[in-house]
């Protein structure tokens, strides 16, 4: 790091090489491996920092089609290490992800770089959601009604970090969030019906925290959803009017454990709790936006402490774009019908508005069109206030996005001339000072 710190200064103020600027980029923690599974049985690496150039290109299975190694999966683990397992799961592959080289290994090393710490699982059974211990009888069930199928299972992400329990307000009071990382939303649907419900269940315990109900649904389009700290979204398409016209809804909601600002409802007087034996339920605000076009698919941006701002990723199939959608745009206490308070503005509270219009700005992909994505997943960078982005499907796309902007890094603007200037002249004014002090005291001997 200190013999490449000269060649970054130079490099910063005009002077040296790029590769300089890689390095510096890399410290931040933006140069990441992207591995890749092709359905042909390739592995791919691309850099998350270099464009998307190729790092390393491996072949699982030479043998003629057709073969196991179509479409593998792969599983990541702590050591640095990635995980091919053939569609059957019968094979399995260990590689290196920095290299692309394969390791041999046996069963015993393949299996100790994995995370066990696992003791619960969930799953659908019989068009059922049900949950209970690893290796035991499901513990709990929940069975959706009037008719509906189970569409999708939303869990709170597993790392997820949260910098502060509560919300202060513009009056410096504190609303207390609901913190509960064993959150699933479950959403069903009925084609007969038209009707959509979110549940949100302690997947711990199968408690059913929060339930809402949709009318005129499309169940033929995509229902988007996320959740993440003690919030979730997701998004439906209405049934198209008698003029042919479709809805498309973004809806937000927030959990706290009490309506009150500092207060922690049934959590006040409890010193010991379980959430086996969990039975009150949060308070939740949620709130709608109208939108233009439909949404296939959301994500939220994740930093390493929680800290920065989260965003809501949003993919808008008709327009080939990927928008990054503040938290603060569709936070659900915006107040309804009048105008913020001097206290919700210190919040950075706005009016409500029923119609969520997308702002250039928020387009990830800038002119790019980003076709076919299916998946959209963030990974915390270096930088607290940088989140990566990467979108895969029929095309792939990589990148940065700060929600609260670059507060942690100095700005390409930021005058570095001058500021090595002022500290060579402190420097040098220092030198010559002291001596002047060291006199002055003989002088007063």
């Amino acid at each position: 790091y200190l013999t490449a710190l000269p060649g970054r200064i130079a490099s910063s103020i005009g002077f040296g090489s790029s590769d300089a600027d890689v390095d510096s980029t890399n410290i931040f923690g933006f140069h990441k491996r992207i591995v890749c599974a092709t359905e042909s049985g390739r592995l791919i690496a691309l850099d998350a920092g270099g464009k998307g150039s190729a790092v390393w290109d491996v072949k699982i299975d030479n043998n003629a089609a057709p073969s196991p190694w179509q479409s593998p999966k792969l599983v990541a683990r702590p050591d640095g290490t990635i995980v091919a397992s053939s569609i059957d799961g019968s094979q399995h592959k260990l590689f290196n992800a920095s290299t692309g080289v394969e390791i041999p290994y046996t069963e015993l090393a393949l299996s100790s770089g994995l995370n066990h710490d696992a003791k619960f699982a969930y799953g659908i059974e019989d068009g059922k959601v049900i949950g209970g211990p690893i290796a035991e009888a499901a513990s709990w069930k929940f069975s959706p009604g009037n008719g509906e199928t189970v569409y999708s299972l939303t869990p709170r992400p597993l790392e997820d970090p949260v910098a502060s329990i509560g919300k202060v307000l513009g009056d410096r009071k504190v609303l207390y969030k609901y913190l509960n990382p064993n959150t699933l939303l479950v959403i069903t649907t009925s084609k007969a019906t038209l009707s959509a419900t979110i549940s949100v269940l302690d997947a711990l315990s199968g408690s059913v925290l929060y339930v809402a109900s949709h009318q005129g649904v499309d169940a033929n389009m995509p229902i988007a959803s996320t959740m993440s700290e003690n919030w979730f979204a997701y998004s439906f398409a209405s049934q198209p009017t008698a003029d042919g016209v479709k809805g498309y809804q973004l809806v937000i909601g927030e959990m706290f454990e009490s309506p009150f600002s500092n207060d922690r409802g049934p959590q006040t007087a409890t010193k010991n709790s379980s959430e086996v034996d969990y039975s009150y339920q949060p308070h939740v605000v949620s709130q709608s936006y109208r939108i233009r076009e439909p949404i296939s698919k959301l994500a939220v941006t994740q930093t390493r402490q929680g800290i920065t701002s989260r965003a809501l990723l949003a993919v808008l199939p008709e327009s080939n774009a990927i928008v990054g959608i503040p938290r603060q745009v569709i936070d659900p206490r915006r107040p309804v019908g009048r105008d913020a308070t001097k206290d919700e503005m210190m919040e950075g509270l706005m009016k409500y508005t029923p119609v969520l219009e997308f702002d250039p700005k928020w387009y990830l992909n800038h002119q790019r069109e980003v076709y076919g994505v299916e998946t959209v997943t963030t990974s915390p960078a270096v930088l607290e206030s940088t989140s990566l982005v990467f979108a895969y499907g029929l095309d792939v796309f990589s990148t940065r996005i700060s929600p609260s902007f670059s507060f942690d890094v100095l700005g390409k603007d930021f005058n570095k001339l001058q500021m090595l200037a002022t500290v060579a002249a402190l420097a040098v004014a220092t030198v010559a000072v002291a001596p002047l002090q060291i006199n002055t005291r003989w002088q007063f001997l």
